[in-house]
């Protein structure tokens, strides 16, 4: 029997093991071989997806209006 975890869970594992987000493009298939390797139940594809955009966004530097206190 599988364990079941969270898309959240499953590319924080899988950074946490590889240092890195899957490769952009082939997001669920990369977290699929690793959820069947380590014994997980693969989410659904679109939380998957979500989340590995939400997380290249949180990675990518801030750009627009300066801050509070920016010149």
């Amino acid at each position: 029997m599988k364990k079941y975890i969270t898309a959240y869970e499953l590319v924080q594992a899988y950074k946490a093991d590889y240092g890195t987000l899957p490769t952009y493009g082939i997001e669920c298939t990369e977290l699929q071989f690793y959820a069947d390797a380590n014994g997980y139940d693969m989410p659904p594809d679109d939380d998957v997806m979500s989340v590995c955009h939400q997380m290249r966004t949180w990675a990518q530097p801030a750009q627009g209006q300066p801050g509070l206190f920016g010149n």
